[in-house]
């Protein structure tokens, strides 16, 4: 999944929850992102490969901003 298609994903998710409510959405979708950053800080010290997950969810991140 790009990083655009997890953006709209994880946008639509919260849509459902929040009658529709976009701006709420995004922002429920930014924290769960920030978090997952969050943790992967704590687990990716130990492995290089995981610089890639790092990317990908500031990608995410990008994309949930211009939505």
């Amino acid at each position: 999944m790009t990083p655009k298609e997890k953006a709209r994903d994880l946008v639509n998710k919260f849509l459902q929850v929040y009658d529709g409510r976009v701006p709420i959405a995004k922002r429920c979708a930014l924290v769960c992102v920030d978090e997952m950053i969050k943790e992967h800080i704590h687990v990716s010290q130990n492995y290089k490969w995981q610089d890639e997950i790092w990317e990908w969810l500031r990608e995410v991140k990008q994309e949930i901003e211009k939505l």
